[in-house]
């Protein structure tokens, strides 16, 4: 009987450990939180935007090979851009150069600021811009073969 009333002098001694503890680690839940969420959004937003000037990029080179005219690409790019659906506040459409390839078409989208959820509380950035860019090409030896080459 003694031994049992030991046993609960102890644990009645240690009321109020949990309460603290969890007092403590809270900031730290909170970070743990923030850097899942936070950065599960900032990897999604990226992997749309790449996607995004991925697909816009292929579409251009084909029709630029199709056409032989940039602006007709410029302009079908920048119809699938939109037809993407991301979150794109500048996407910048111009014709580039690579070797062996005689239609190319560089898309490079910026997403503007993607404000984060919980980062602010912590003192950390409250936003970060988010950039993507492909470069896809068409050579008029290989028709309906475009290739994404960054």
């Amino acid at each position: 009987m003694t031994r049992s009333h030991s046993i609960n002098k102890r644990l009645y001694g240690q009321r109020g450990t949990v309460l603290i503890l969890f007092a403590l680690l809270l900031p730290v839940f909170i970070g743990f939180m923030a850097l899942a969420v936070d950065l599960a959004y900032l990897n999604l937003t990226r992997v749309e935007v790449q996607n995004a000037a991925d697909a816009a990029a292929l579409a251009g080179a084909r029709k630029f090979a199709d056409t032989t005219s940039f602006s007709v690409a410029q302009t079908e790019a920048q119809a699938m851009v939109v037809a993407n659906g991301a979150k794109i506040s500048d996407a910048t459409i111009e014709q580039a150069s690579v070797p062996g390839y005689t239609y190319a078409v560089k898309v490079t989208i910026n997403s503007g600021p993607m404000n984060f959820f919980f980062a602010p509380f912590l003192g950390v950035a409250s936003s970060s811009d988010v950039q993507a860019s492909a470069i896809a090409a068409q050579s008029p030896s290989k028709p309906g073969h475009s290739i994404l080459v960054e």
